[in-house]
């Protein structure tokens, strides 16, 4: 059995890393191996999926500690074959990779931007700190590195990982076609105020370059820029929002 563990399946506190985590682990059971994946959850998070076990949180929300998630992964651990660990730093770390080692399960840590210079920037006493208590622990113990790019793979070899790295992009499932009818619904939700537009999806947060692109867009000439729009669709994290909005005042853009 494969088990996975991820901080949370949530779009804002799981984003791209528990999407991708429970694209693995669905892929996994629709080809016939059996597979569980572990989370946390908000108390007031209700969507459920098959195989997937959530816990809700308590204490600091970045933690992810849920505390009745230990007895599950005990219950386990036994019939696991292969650990996936899908991010660092979080209490679902500290308790599968203790785990992992203390029954000398195989475990895989898929790297999902971990490792990228700028992330490895921010919030590094707390980093230190997890590394100081699990995480440098979970580095020896595991056998086998994923990383989703070349270029993930040499930031993975920069910070010095020595273990086999193999490079496998996330899997994409293509969408059905849309009927006219869905497509009606879209555009009267969000209807357009130009002919054309540019769609920004994802988090908003720092790292995902929100300021470069409102910048850039500010320096083209008024022209070529007349009849397009951009269409920021994402969750705000931690208030970057009022920042961003901010700027667009400042770029004196509407």
């Amino acid at each position: 059995m494969h088990l996975h563990f991820t901080q949370s399946l949530e779009p804002l506190y799981g984003a791209g890393l528990g999407t991708s985590a429970l694209g693995l682990h669905e892929g996994l059971l629709a080809s016939g191996h059996a597979s569980s994946l572990f989370t946390t959850r908000e108390r007031n998070f209700e969507q459920a999926w098959a195989g997937v076990q959530q816990f809700v949180r308590r204490g600091p929300q970045k933690a992810f500690y849920a505390p009745e998630m230990k007895s599950a992964a005990i219950d386990q651990i036994s019939l696991a074959e292969i650990i996936h660990g899908h991010g660092f730093y979080v209490y679902p770390n500290l308790l599968f990779g203790g785990l992992a080692r203390k029954h000398a399960k195989p475990m895989v840590y898929h790297i999902q931007g971990f490792l990228d210079p700028w992330i490895l920037e921010r919030s590094q006493s707390k980093k230190r700190i997890a590394h100081l208590l699990f995480e440098n622990s979970n580095f020896r113990h595991v056998a086998w590195w994923r990383a989703v790019s070349e270029k993930e793979c040499a930031q993975a070899r920069d910070y010095g990982i020595v273990a086999p790295i193999e490079v496998l992009p996330n899997g994409v499932h293509m969408p059905p076609a849309r009927s006219e009818e869905a497509i009606t619904s879209q555009l009267e939700r969000f209807p357009r105020k130009r002919e054309k537009r540019l769609v920004f999806l994802s988090r908003i947060h720092p790292k995902k370059g929100l300021d470069l692109l409102f910048k850039a867009w500010s320096q083209i000439d008024t022209k070529l820029t007349q009849n397009w729009e951009i269409a920021v669709f994402g969750p705000d994290e931690g208030g970057h929002l009022a920042e961003v909005s901010a700027l667009l005042k400042e770029l004196n853009l509407t």
